[in-house]
């Protein structure tokens, strides 16, 4: 009977602490069941369970179901949510993984499945509010090899963000971060030292968002 009884105590013991374990930090969205589509820009979010004094917030994708993960990020403290373009992969098991990492004990939130398709996407978002540039071209010259250049028009004064992503989700250069007067701008991305492959470039002026596709040759 002692023995019965010391099992159950140590059962007890462990399942309570893997549940706090997974309490200390949650994963909001996506949760699980979503479908996305390659290029779509998705907000990933999560909160604190249990406040400690984590060193940063590393996300990361998996397209196989958790098998194997590819950092998206590591972010600071401070930030709860980030904006990731979704891969251009297709699949029915994609995962997001966001870790606390502490200078002791690091705690895990996982996200059920969700799905990732190829389906063309209609990636501007325009507020009736708050009008979208006239105009955002192509990078020229795409494909491109060492450099390219991303041309855009404001119709109005704005917030301007320029960001280059690999198509593993992951930020690979801020081009620019700022407010602009209505006008005609250039904006050029070095890739050099880069691998080839797809990247996507993300526009974002108030609350419009739009996506293109550049190719990197070797």
């Amino acid at each position: 009977m002692d023995t019965t009884r010391n099992y159950l105590l140590i059962f007890l013991i462990w399942f309570f602490c893997i549940n706090s374990s997974m309490a200390h930090i949650i994963l909001l969205g996506p949760a699980g069941g979503e479908t996305f589509v390659s290029g779509e820009v998705i907000t990933i979010s999560w909160e604190e369970g249990q406040t400690h004094l984590p060193i940063d917030f590393d996300l990361s994708f998996s397209s196989d179901g958790g098998v194997t993960w590819e950092e998206i990020a590591s972010l600071n403290t401070d930030r709860f949510e980030y904006q990731w373009i979704v891969p251009d992969v297709e699949t029915e098991q994609g995962k997001i993984r966001v870790i606390q990492d502490n200078e002791d004990t690091d705690y895990i939130d996982i996200s059920s499945n969700f799905k990732i398709s190829r389906t063309e996407l209609v990636t501007s978002v325009e507020d009736p509010g708050n009008p979208a540039p006239s105009e955002i071209l192509s990078n020229y010259p795409n494909p491109f090899q060492s450099v390219t250049t991303i041309e855009f028009t404001l119709a109005h004064f704005n917030h301007v963000s320029l960001e280059v992503y690999n198509i593993q989700g992951a930020k690979m250069a801020t081009l620019r971060d700022e407010v602009l007067s209505a006008g005609k701008y250039a904006t050029s991305w070095n890739a050099t030292g880069t691998p080839p492959g797809l990247y996507m470039v993300l526009v974002r002026v108030g609350t419009f968002i739009e996506t293109r596709k550049l190719i990197k040759l070797e």
